[in-house]
């Protein structure tokens, strides 16, 4: 098929040299000298083409396809076997859902669309769930009536699995979140917009329902550490650092509560900063805690020295002992 006769078939990659070598004489297509021009237009625009498309033509539906569909094809362990073959025995497996499909085209020539569709195809022996967004369209023969079948078609199963495992994380991380009662939020540098969880406004004591902005977060802060929580901001984004901070805010019913705020800073391609987004948690409990235990130690120590007791530790595994200094002065 070297000559002008059959320009229509030059190039293509590996499917136009498979379609200029297949006997087509032993199908009822029969040689493409012979073959509509309308088949030709369109089989050679197909077989040009980088998006995956096949051409499903006649009554019988006999299978083109170009370069673009072989992935998908030899995953399916259906090239080449799917050249030339019928498209109900090619993918007899899916034949009930994209069947009527192919029927509405034929029908009445309306395009049909579908998106993210769910096919059980057989890959290797094994039938697989792959998803497949896809167009049918009419081709009309020479003599204006519905001649095949175009497909344009792309495989979205690993979008799709890659959705779906986004989601599950999502919610895993949503489960966590609730769980260890942490906030998340979300700081837009360029307009100070603030974007908060329900944890978020809850561990600043400000109600879910309601908008938290930016300047109600910095009003919540105990004025004692205004200054401080600017300027760990402040050096977070200059000096390309996570934040990590404390402090506390002062709730709408006046109580004192304390925060562990953490945060990454984000940039532009252009080196900008434009937003933080992080994490929020209520300490008071954990600070309470502290405070307690610094409390009991600092009477610890008050006895002691009104008691003019010294005290030491002995190490019997390591052979060491530790005095303090009232002990030595005792000893």
């Amino acid at each position: 098929m070297d000559n002008k006769e059959f320009a229509f078939l030059q190039g293509g990659g590996t499917m136009g040299s498979l379609i200029r070598s297949f006997q087509w004489s032993e199908t009822n297509l029969a040689s493409p000298e012979n073959w509509p021009v309308s088949l030709k237009v369109t089989l050679s625009n197909l077989l040009r083409s980088k998006f995956p498309t096949f051409l499903w033509w006649g009554k019988e539906r006999i299978q083109f396809y170009n370069d673009a569909c072989c992935h998908s094809l030899i995953a399916n362990s259906k090239h080449p076997l799917a050249l030339g073959q019928a498209a109900d025995e090619c993918w007899k497996e899916a034949w009930h859902l994209i069947g009527p499909l192919a029927e509405q085209v034929e029908n009445n020539g309306e395009p049909t669309w579908t998106s993210n569709k769910r096919l059980v195809v057989n890959r290797g022996g094994v039938q697989v769930e792959a998803y497949w967004t896809f167009s049918f369209s009419s081709i009309l023969d020479d003599s204006g009536q519905n001649g095949g079948i175009l497909i344009t078609c792309i495989e979205t199963t690993n979008e799709m699995n890659a959705g779906r495992q986004l989601e599950q994380n999502q919610s895993r991380l949503q489960v966590a979140l609730k769980a260890g009662q942490l906030g998340e939020w979300e700081l837009d540098l360029a307009t100070y917009e603030l974007n908060a969880s329900a944890n978020c406004k809850f561990n600043f004591g400000q109600p879910v329902e309601q908008q938290f902005s930016y300047d109600t977060l910095i009003q919540s802060i105990h004025p004692d550490d205004q200054d401080y929580q600017e300027k760990k901001v402040i050096e977070a984004i200059i000096n390309r650092k996570d934040l990590n901070i404390e402090y506390r805010v002062i709730w709408p019913d006046s109580t004192i509560h304390w925060v562990h705020i953490r945060g990454l800073v984000q940039y532009s391609e252009t080196d900008v900063p434009t937003r933080i987004v992080g994490t929020s948690i209520d300490i008071t409990e954990k600070k309470q805690y502290e405070l307690l235990l610094q409390t009991a130690l600092e009477q610890v120590r008050l006895s002691k020295e009104a008691a003019e007791l010294g005290t030491f530790d002995l190490d019997l595994e390591a052979g060491s002992m530790h005095w303090d200094d009232r002990c030595r002065i005792l000893f």
